[in-house]
């Protein structure tokens, strides 16, 4: 009787699924932890310490959480995903020349970024520590609510070092802000927090 064949089948597709291990393990999303990237590999790598990627971009598109990056020049735009951490071996090393833009609960430690600028999107918190930020036309952007903390950095020879608006909340420690050619710290409408 068909409502029997139907039974039938669709047991053995969900007998299928278990048996591959698709259901139980679904790697389709898994995400790998710790990434590392080197601008020097004669080979672009998989990813490990003994192997690692050319660019930034290309961890950020293999879903790390992690990126350690070593000693280099890396010039393309990126933007860090959710709970990432993007940390640089050497903050007078590794330098990006690209924009960097900045989602919820991502982090950025180590390194410099010259030339374009640190975005952070709407309602993200996100970490900046011992990073150098210069030559941009904004050092540091903030849009909408969230936070931004700052802590143990550099911002000079931007036009404006921090731009901070629209209700964010922010906790800016133990930094250096200098040589701008405008304002150090332009904060809007509705920014708190303690600096």
């Amino acid at each position: 009787n068909y409502n029997n064949y139907m039974r039938s089948i669709i047991s053995f597709i969900f007998v299928l699924i278990v048996a591959t291990g698709l259901f139980i393990n679904p790697v389709f999303v898994m995400a790998s932890d710790i990434c590392y990237v080197d601008a020097d590999v004669d080979d672009d790598g998989d990813g490990s310490s003994d192997k690692p990627y050319e660019s930034i971009k290309e961890a950020l598109e293999e879903d790390c959480s992690e990126i350690k990056v070593k000693e280099g020049t890396y010039e393309d735009s990126i933007t860090i995903g959710s709970e990432v951490y993007v940390i640089g071996d050497d903050k007078d090393a590794v330098i990006i020349t690209g924009k960097v833009v900045m989602k919820d609960d991502s982090v950025l430690e180590k390194v410099t970024v010259s030339g374009r600028g640190v975005e952070v999107y709407e309602n993200a918190n996100v970490e900046i520590e011992d990073v150098k930020i210069k030559d941009a036309k904004i050092g540091i952007e903030t849009l909408g609510n969230g936070k931004l903390t700052l802590k143990g950095s550099e911002l000079y020879g931007n036009r404006k070092a921090m731009y901070l608006q629209r209700g964010k909340n922010v906790d800016i420690q133990n930094n250096e802000v200098y040589d701008n050619s405008e304002e150090g710290i332009d904060i809007r409408s509705n920014v708190d927090g303690l600096i």
